[in-house]
Order: structure tokens, then C-alpha cells, then sequence
């Protein structure tokens, strides 16, 4: 059966292998399991943002608007966080869709001291490039994206820096962009104040970004120094010849 749906911006074919008789509210589940998807798009930048629309996922919105309340857009590193510019999903999304497992796990409840991380960049390894931290009923994601893939479209200003995101995995639940760390040494500390994660250093070359995440009861780490190369040692001049 093939379904044909036509909206401002893109044809898309949608080819029906099944269909759950009984629709829920978090429908997207069922949809992605049983429905193959097959796009004629005019656009894909067009396409990514309106065809999750269209299954249920919901937006990519940011926290830091200035009222204080979410923002349900904003999140201009993810595809869900407005239309339209080419670039993939922000880390939580993609662990809800199912095609990240993030590379470290954390909780509040069992964290005893400060933990070293390299994160992968998203944008390169998209199947594990996220750390979940788990804070009560909240699940904040760590995210690190690179000039890589479609994300090389992305805004600047969303990339080469380690950002901070919270997706609790209810229904149909917003993503919600809470920090950008984009210095060496800047931490962010959870609004319960439990939780810390400080950015050490970015290794643009191996596409990581090291973080330290730790309880707030212990000291703040430094961040790592970047080793200095050693100097070139100065040749030694020949010995000038006496004189006859």
C-alpha cells in the first residue's frame, strides 16, 4: 500500500508494511516498526524536519530563553529545532529513535567521584556519541558535534563545543538544550545542584571532547593542561681554527 502525503515543502512515498490497529499516544514506536519509509523529496532539509513531524517526534526546543520557560524551538543542532538547514539530530533523539547507545551511562545515585570521558563527536560516531547522565526522573545528554557529514551545514555557533541536553523519555516529550560549554575548564552544575560536567579540552584532530563528570560535593576539577612541545635543541657551532 503506498500512502502519498503532499505538504508545502516535499512529496514524500510512504510504502505501508503493517499498521497497529490500536494508535496511542506515544505512537512513534509502533510506526517506526512497522512502517517502511520510501522519500521523493524536493529538499531533504525540508524532509528531516517534516517527516519526524509527521511520525511524532517532537521538537528540539532550548531552555535558555529569557523568561526562564522552554523554549519548544531553539535548538539549532538538531534537524527538530526549526526548519530549515541541513543537519542531523541532537544526541537525545537519536538515543529516543534508537540509533545511538551512549558511549558512558551515569546516575547521581551511584556517582562516588570524578570520571574522565572522551567524547566521541556525534557528527562522526553517531551510534555512540552522547553521555547520559541520570538525576532523579531527569536524563541530561552530553553532546559534542564537528564540522563532519551533514552536520558540516549546521550553524557555527552550535558546533566545537560541548553542549548539555535533557530528554526524560515520556511520550511525546521535547528535548530541551540546557548549556554550552565553550571554553576549556567551563562547567555547567545540574538545576538540583548534584551534578557537574566540566569541559577539559577539544581534540580537534581525534574529533573527542574531554569531560570530566563528577557530584558537586568535590572540588571542582582543573582541566588538563595541553602539553607544550619540547624546544628543538640549538645545534652547536663548529670551533673556529687558530690561527697560523
Amino acid at each position: 500500500t503506498l500512502l502519498v502525503l503532499e505538504t508545502q515543502h516535499a512529496l514524500l512515498v510512504i510504502a505501508i508494511h503493517g499498521f497497529h490497529t490500536t494508535m496511542q499516544t506515544n505512537h512513534k514506536t509502533t510506526l517506526m516498526r512497522w512502517v517502511t519509509i520510501l522519500v521523493i523529496s524536493l529538499c531533504s532539509k525540508y524532509f528531516i524536519f517534516v517527516i519526524w513531524c509527521i511520525i511524532g517526534l517532537a521538537h528540539g526546543g532550548n531552555n535558555l530563553f529569557a523568561s526562564g520557560n522552554s523554549r519548544e524551538y531553539g535548538d539549532n543542532s538538531c534537524a527538530m529545532g526549526f526548519c530549515c538547514t541541513t543537519r542531523c539530530y541532537n544526541a537525545p533523539h537519536n538515543v529516543e529513535l534508537g540509533w545511538t547507545t551512549p558511549q558512558a551511562s551515569f546516575d547521581v545515585l551511584t556517582m562516588t567521584g570524578n570520571t574522565n570521558v572522551a567524547l566521541d563527536s556525534l557528527s562522526v560516531k553517531p551510534r555512540t556519541g552522547t553521555v547520559s547522565i541520570k538525576i532523579g526522573a531527569d536524563t541530561y545528554y552530553v553532546q559534542y558535534k564537528t564540522f563532519d557529514n551533514y552536520d558540516q551545514y549546521m550553524n557555527s555557533g552550535w558546533r566545537d563545543n560541548v553542549q548539555i541536553k535533557r530528554w526524560n523519555g515520556g511520550g511525546y516529550e521535547l528535548t530541551l538544550h540546557f548549556a554550552t560549554l565553550s571554553t576549556d575548564g567551563e562547567s555547567w552544575v545540574d538545576p538540583s545542584n548534584q551534578v557537574r560536567v566540566t569541559r577539559s579540552s577539544i581534540d580537534g584532530t581525534a574529533k573527542k571532547a574531554n569531560i570530566i563528570v563528577g557530584p558537586v560535593s568535590l572540588p571542582s576539577p582543573s582541566p588538563s593542561p595541553s602539553p607544550s612541545p619540547s624546544p628543538s635543541p640549538s645545534p652547536t657551532p663548529p670551533p673556529a681554527p687558530s690561527p697560523s
